[in-house]
């Protein structure tokens, strides 16, 4: 029965939108029909925005896509090389149009499609969703090792963008003077830097380059919603546009990160998640302890505008802080 409310009231915005004749985000619905169909020889019947530049679109005949604007040429040619070359039910990749053209560039941007997947998306409040999606990211990983393309595209090793988000961190010190925050501030910059120091300090050109030499991909963003349980209970990695040949160990730091708050910033009930994982453990345990991700949150905060929600935010970050520390002590004690 919710299914087919939620599918209802789906249907139900769509055609509100379509009657106003835009979504959203602003895009014209009659417009970027009439885009696709001319380019694609998709026949739309229902466009709705999920997102900046990405869509839910469903077919005169009942077949529903994902369609997703780039600015980025190489970073879609990336992703059709690796799906090109994967034989799996792990990830979704992306499908031609119905003309059999695999890219469409139109209004400055490259348009690409992909099958809508029904289902969910996981959580990591919930112990199951957390152990599947470890072990369905480790099966895409074990599934994409080894697959070579032609140029791959190569990122900048994590530990520069982990000083490059502390450069972010430091130009929004006088948000916190003015909250009566400094403490705060000075105590996780300190923190930072010292964390960033030694994990700066590991031997990053061996283990990028052991990554290169056995064609390691990472996913690049193993946020819960990139993660889809079908209808069927199989779980589907989505969103490729961070796809990189890089160590397996980055998008272990960052699922580690995601999972902490819900274990309550318990060392031992994180690592119970990753012990079957073959993960360099000092390398991993480092990369969590560094609060990029308290970073990260904070930046997109900002960047959202909630200017009249500040002291608000910062009361309960003051809370997450307290506990990260603890966190932080007890990977200390262990390295």
């Amino acid at each position: 029965m919710g299914i087919i409310i939620q599918a209802l009231i789906v249907v139900m915005r769509v055609e509100k939108e379509v009657n106003k004749g835009g979504l959203r985000d602003g895009t014209n619905v009659g417009r970027l029909s009439s885009f696709l169909y001319t380019h694609g020889g998709l026949q739309v019947e229902q466009i709705d925005s999920i997102k900046k530049g990405v869509y839910y679109v469903k077919q005169r005949n009942g077949a529903a896509y994902i369609l997703k604007q780039y600015k980025s040429l190489a970073i879609i040619e990336q992703q059709w090389k690796l799906f090109d070359e994967i034989s799996t039910t792990t990830i979704v990749p992306f499908t031609s149009f119905p003309n059999q053209g695999r890219i469409l560039y139109g209004d400055h941007y490259y348009w690409t499609l992909a099958p809508y997947v029904p289902g969910k998306s996981l959580t990591f409040s919930d112990e199951k969703d957390r152990r599947d999606a470890v072990q369905y990211l480790d099966k895409f990983h074990t599934e994409t090792k080894g697959i070579s393309i032609y140029s791959p595209l190569l990122k900048q090793p994590l530990y520069e963008k982990l000083e490059h988000r502390l450069q972010k961190w430091k130009r929004t010190k006088r948000i916190f003077e003015k909250y009566g925050y400094d403490h705060l501030y000075s105590e996780l910059n300190v923190l930072y830097e010292l964390l960033l120091d030694r994990f700066t300090k590991l031997n990053w050109n061996k283990i990028e380059q052991n990554a290169i030499d056995q064609w390691m991909w990472t996913h690049g963003d193993v946020a819960s919603h990139n993660f889809r349980r079908d209808a069927n209970n199989m779980i589907r990695l989505i969103d490729f546009d961070l796809l990189s040949l890089s160590p397996h160990l980055y998008d272990w730091i960052q699922l580690g990160q995601r999972f902490l708050p819900f274990l309550d910033w318990k060392l031992d009930r994180l690592e119970a998640y990753f012990s079957e994982i073959n993960i360099p453990k000092d390398a991993w345990l480092l990369g969590i302890a560094i609060p990029s991700d308290i970073i990260r949150e904070w930046w997109h905060f900002l960047q959202q505008n909630h200017h009249k929600k500040i002291e608000q935010y910062l009361m309960k970050l003051q809370k997450t802080w307290e506990k990260r520390k603890i966190f932080v002590d007890d990977v200390n004690s262990v390295l």
